[in-house]
C-alpha cells in the first residue's frame, strides 16, 4: 500500500502519508485501515483523533475525478479536524475534487494545505513524534 501510517499520541492526530502512485484501490484499502486504527484506538466519549493526509509526494493519481468525488460525498471516517498537504505534482487534483465534494456534502472539518508544516501548525503541533502503526 502506498500510504505509510503513523500515530502522535499526545496530540490524537492519525497520519496518512501517500508516496508514489496512488490508485483507487489504495484509497479503498485505506479507508479499511483507518477503520480498523479507529475500532482500536478511539473512545466514543473521549477526544477526537485527527487527521492529517499528506500527500505531499505523490507522484501522479490513478484515480478518476468521479471517485474522488464519490468519496467526497460520504462522511468523513475520522470524528476529528482533517488535514489534507496537497501534491505539488502537476495533474493531481483528486484533493481539490474530494474537498469540493465535501463542502457540497455539507461535510465540515477539512483544511487544505501546501505543506506537512503548515499541517502541524494548523493542527497546533509542536514537536510531533509519530509512532508507526
Amino acid at each position: 500500500m502506498p500510504f505509510h501510517l503513523s500515530f502522535e499520541p499526545t496530540h490524537r492526530v492519525l497520519k496518512a502519508k501517500a508516496v508514489g502512485v496512488i490508485a483507487t484501490q489504495d484509497l479503498l484499502d485505506l479507508d479499511l485501515e483507518l477503520v480498523s486504527f479507529l475500532s482500536r484506538e478511539e473512545r466514543p466519549a473521549g477526544p477526537p483523533i485527527r487527521g492529517l493526509y499528506d500527500f505531499s509526494e505523490v507522484a501522479a493519481l490513478a484515480v478518476p475525478q468521479s471517485r474522488a468525488a464519490e468519496r467526497g460525498n460520504r462522511p468523513s471516517i475520522l470524528r476529528g479536524q482533517r488535514v489534507m498537504v496537497q501534491s505539488q505534482a502537476s495533474g493531481c487534483s483528486l484533493v481539490d475534487a474530494f474537498a469540493h465534494s465535501q463542502r457540497q456534502a455539507g461535510i465540515a472539518g477539512l483544511s487544505i494545505v501546501n505543506s506537512l508544516d503548515e499541517a502541524h501548525a494548523l493542527l497546533g503541533m509542536d514537536g510531533a513524534r509519530y509512532e508507526d502503526i
